[in-house]
């Protein structure tokens, strides 16, 4: 078993990822949550081959537990990555086909009323916080520059 609780054969290549961006300056505790999400999987369904059968076998699954963020998708695409980089050549690299769509935004503009409404709320703020006077600064200001 692995300082970070790997079990899977990839236990060492995830290891030593983690060490790299560790040394790299990224700490982040989703990225083991989800390396361990993927070495548990391995694990489990015997998977010794970083290929796309096992890669995509376990993005399907975590699909189907995960909302419509897909950003832990890089992780797992990352670590192929580096596994390329370092003489794994056969290394799989999730498919950009995986990556979330994206969605344009539609803002919502503030009608004439709703403007004033706002402005006169923020110039009214009641609140013992030294933030009152900030925030009443900042909504005039951006009220006179338009």
């Amino acid at each position: 078993m692995s300082a970070v609780g790997f079990t899977s054969a990839f236990a060492p290549q995830l290891e030593a990822y983690l060490a790299f961006k560790s040394k790299m300056g990224c700490y982040g505790a989703s990225r083991i949550w989800y390396l361990k999400q993927f070495d548990a999987y391995c694990t489990t369904h015997g998977r010794t081959v970083f290929d796309r059968d096992t890669v995509e076998g376990w993005v399907s699954e975590q699909l189907t537990r995960s909302g419509r963020y897909r950003s832990w998708m890089s992780y797992i695409r990352d670590v192929g990555r580096w596994l390329q980089a370092h003489g794994q050549r056969d290394a799989y690299v999730l498919s950009d086909r995986w990556k979330a769509q994206r969605l344009v935004a539609h803002p919502y503009l503030l009608n004439r009323e709703e403007i004033e409404a706002f402005f006169a709320a923020a110039a009214n703020l009641s609140t013992t916080s030294p933030w009152r006077w900030q925030a009443v600064a900042f909504f005039t200001l951006m009220h006179c520059c338009g």
